[in-house]
């Protein structure tokens, strides 16, 4: 009987470590697709901006040519024509602009090719009206604009235009709307596949903690307690190996297929290669973040008087090495000391530290700042960046596992950081929160009680 159970044990956790791997493989393939699918529709609005903005120049320079074209023919200073040369130079430009950018848009076209013929006539205009001020006087001039053949050439390309900026803003709809469509899928094909990659982890752990504890019935429950705890954890090293071991056959075979037959991939197959290693690397990193997250949940705290100012300190040392060549000022406040576990809270202090310095990577001259603020019965302490930050509507998602708020092209990291954070805190009988903006930085809090 327990020959069949552990042989069924043995049996489930191989199936679902291989659907764990699966799972993972997918989302990251799928996920890649999906941010394909961004950059083309983000393409595509910075192209319908281009041409909005192209169409507003080129008609705002014609505008302008007839201001400086008035102004000589009322006074007859030549100071009014300096700009001229400017604007018909520029006036050509947008409008070359406007062809090339709208060359895959035969509507577009069509509107350009009936544009362009009144723009000659009106350019054509404006010129034969100087001519006239600088050769007959300002009464022959003054005939001539008097006949307001330009404002019919003006209104016309308006019109135009005006249909065209509509065009583009339909288009600029439908680019927008395939975007946030994208953007939700993506999300939730990460979101949707961690979570059922972690929870075929969990089943497993489960279903081994189960034949632990169905085995120890005739002990005392807290015998039984510590043994499973113990069980547990060697079982999460061991889903670690069984898991890397199927991920480094996949790299090691790609590699393989790479070196010796690269000659018969083309570039997309080379490609794809490429992105089922970096995907092996990816799905790694996340096997080692689930197992600490984990290991967090049940790990014993070991309660100890902690020289927070001393800890902090050091902790920033070490992560600064990550990138030693950059200027980042560091101010340090008061920290009082707290009672905890050392290595858990030194844990905190790394996450927020490395999330401060990596955020504010972009940033010429950086600032970390840390403080703290005693509240009586808790104290709070803070992390404070002059980063990318992060738009606050969104602050509910920053401690969950595997959320992020800024792509990995942007900033690498694995989206649990802040979860074994606000874990490890709560463990201690705290809370978190945090502060941002868009642009400025952000402020990382965590409150721990006095004891």
């Amino acid at each position: 009987m327990v020959l069949s159970k552990k042989i069924s044990v043995k049996t489930l956790t191989a199936v679902l470590i291989f659907l764990v791997v699966v799972v993972f493989l997918m989302v990251s393939l799928f996920s890649y697709q999906a941010l394909l699918r961004i950059d083309t529709d983000e393409y595509g609005m910075i192209h319908s901006y281009q041409v909005q903005s192209s169409l507003d120049m080129l008609i705002s320079d014609l505008g302008d040519m007839e201001t400086a074209e008035r102004g000589y023919v009322i006074t007859g200073q030549k100071s009014f024509l300096q700009p001229y040369a400017a604007l018909l130079a520029d006036a050509d430009e947008q409008f070359r602009a406007l062809q090339g950018s709208t060359a895959d848009n035969a509507v577009q076209q069509q509107y350009l090719s009936e544009m362009k013929p009144l723009i000659g006539a009106k350019i054509a205009d404006l010129q034969g009206n100087i001519s006239l001020r600088a050769n007959g006087g300002f009464g022959a001039a003054q005939a001539s604009v008097s006949l307001d053949k330009g404002k019919a050439f003006t209104n016309s390309i308006k019109a135009i235009g005006a249909n065209m900026e509509t065009e583009e803003t339909s288009l600029l709809q439908i680019r927008t709307n395939d975007l946030t469509q994208s953007d939700v899928m993506t999300k939730s094909i990460v979101l949707w596949g961690s979570i059922m990659g972690f929870l075929l982890a969990l089943l497993v752990d489960y279903a081994i903690y189960k034949f632990v504890i169905g085995e120890m019935v005739r002990k005392p429950l807290l015998e039984e307690a510590l043994k499973a705890d113990k069980e547990t954890e060697a079982f999460s090293y061991s889903v670690s190996h069984d898991l890397r071991a199927p991920l480094r056959a996949i790299d090691g075979f790609t590699q393989i297929l790479v070196e010796d037959y690269g000659g018969k991939l083309d570039d997309e197959g080379k490609r794809i290669a490429e992105v089922i290693r970096a995907s092996t690397v990816q799905m790694g990193k996340l096997i080692d973040s689930l197992l600490s997250f984990s290991r967090l949940g049940h790990a014993e705290i070991k309660e100890v008087s902690i020289a927070m100012g001393a800890l902090a300190d050091e902790v920033y040392k070490e992560a600064r090495k990550i990138s030693p060549d950059r200027n980042i000022e560091f101010v340090m406040g008061t920290l009082p000391d707290i009672k905890g576990d050392a290595d858990m809270i030194r844990q905190v202090w790394t996450n927020l530290f490395t999330n401060a310095i990596k955020f504010t990577g972009k940033k010429e001259k950086a600032k970390i700042e840390v403080g703290s603020t005693d509240n009586g019965k808790s104290i709070t302490y803070y992390v404070k960046d002059n980063g990318a930050g992060f738009d606050m509507q969104y602050v509910g998602k920053l401690f969950g596992v595997f959320q992020r708020l800024h792509s990995v092209e942007e900033f690498e990291g694995t989206g649990i950081g802040l979860a074994n954070v606000k874990r490890i805190v709560e463990r201690h009988g705290g809370t978190v929160r945090a502060e941002g903006k868009v642009g400025e930085g952000s402020t990382f809090y965590f409150t721990l009680p006095k004891k």
